[in-house]
């Protein structure tokens, strides 16, 4: 098993919309391999209340406001070591993410739950 990118704990196996995912019991934050990503954001097994997708929202809003005053700190991948990117998940998803282009994405607590909003919200 990997390790945690932040907490350096050993990442646990986890079923998330039909798909295994890595996560972390100390962070709560998700390892997603590429292909395990595209099924989670093609698949539409829950859907959210427009009360869940305003809690999310506020939620991405907070984060985005502690990320900028905390600035990056330049995780690195569970898989190769190498320091990911932090960017936008795409043009659509302004959660932003921390990436390995080799690996995966790495979702920092809640915001598996924001991209699935923001992904549901543009069909």
């Amino acid at each position: 098993m990997p390790d945690c990118p932040k907490c350096r704990l050993s990442l646990q196996p986890q079923d998330y919309e039909g798909t295994t995912i890595q996560f972390c019991g100390s962070c709560w934050g998700h390892w997603l391999d590429h292909a395990s990503m595209a099924q989670i954001l093609a698949t539409k097994s829950y859907g959210f209340s427009s009360d869940e997708q305003a809690i999310v929202l506020e939620s991405w809003i907070q984060a985005a406001e502690a990320d900028l005053a905390n600035g990056h700190h330049g995780l690195q991948c569970p898989v190769c070591e190498a320091t990911m990117t932090e960017a936008p998940l795409g043009d659509d998803c302004p959660v932003l993410v921390d990436r390995c282009a080799e690996h995966g994405t790495w979702l920092d607590a809640g915001e598996i739950k924001q991209v699935q909003v923001f992904v549901e919200n543009r069909e």
